[in-house]
């Protein structure tokens, strides 16, 4: 039993168990708490992870599409004298439509910090 010292006087009481315990399930119920939170954090993380993944592989495939096998104007059209220069062009496009959008993504992907 703890001892209370009081002006001098010595009281003896039994200890209040009670409010112990509630404090423990409270500290539990905030861990559980945190926990929920962490995974809840997580998973919602992931979800916009894959979204970001898939816009930038639609980008990707549009990119491709437009530029590559476009009945028109697609790299692939290309014959002769047109065709001069066409790698240093559609190199350029990419860099300039989708390098920088699609670096930021492979760097999230693998977790490395972007500024």
């Amino acid at each position: 039993m703890p001892v209370i010292l009081l002006s001098g006087n010595h009281f003896t009481r039994p200890m209040d168990t009670t409010l112990t315990r509630r404090f423990i399930n409270g500290a539990q119920g905030l861990d559980k708490a945190a926990g929920q939170f962490d995974a809840l954090a997580l998973k919602q993380q992931n979800a916009e992870d894959d979204r970001n993944l898939l816009e930038v592989e639609s980008a990707v495939c549009n990119w491709k599409q437009t530029r590559l096998f476009d009945p028109k104007e697609g790299a692939y059209t290309k014959r002769g004298k047109n065709a001069f220069g066409l790698n240093d062009a559609l190199g350029k496009d990419w860099q300039k439509s989708l390098g920088k959008s699609l670096m930021v993504e492979i760097c999230l992907f693998k977790g490395v910090q972007v500024h």
